[in-house]
């Protein structure tokens, strides 16, 4: 018993810090914070908080709205979670995708270039890299 509310307990903060990515990553650029909050054992149900420090877009809710959707109905099995699992993603591609671009625009960067392939070289010869990925450095 005690291993399975563990296990909840990680799902739910995984959950939970997925969407805090997923809305970190709605902007481009700039000093962001971002939070989420599970409240549960409303009346109306489980709330999900959301805050940023440049607000929140009310189209930004309404497609956080179409996942929390799609989660439901995988959930409650109206939908296959193979179905839900790529309808979600669609939907997060979509929140996210000024953010995806800006990403592989600076993969175009000939310094970023050097400097990826400079890490992979150090990585591949120095066995400190092999046992502590963190020394790294990236």
């Amino acid at each position: 018993m005690y291993e399975a509310s563990q296990q909840l307990e990680k799902l739910r903060k995984k959950f939970l810090d997925s969407f805090a990515l997923i809305y970190f990553t709605l902007r481009v650029g700039g000093d962001i914070a971002s939070a989420v909050c599970l409240e549960q054992g409303h009346p109306n149900g489980n709330v999900l908080r959301l805050a940023r420090n440049f607000g929140v877009p009310p189209d930004f809710v309404d497609q956080l709205q179409l996942i929390l959707h799609d989660l439901t109905a995988v959930a409650s099995k109206e939908k296959s979670v193979k179905d839900g699992e790529f309808e979600i993603l669609l939907k997060i591609i979509k929140l996210t995708g000024n953010k995806i671009w800006s990403l592989l625009e600076q993969f175009h960067d000939p310094k970023i270039h050097a400097t990826v392939r400079r890490k992979i070289s150090a990585l591949r010869t120095d066995e400190t890299y092999l046992d502590n990925g963190e020394k790294a450095d990236f």
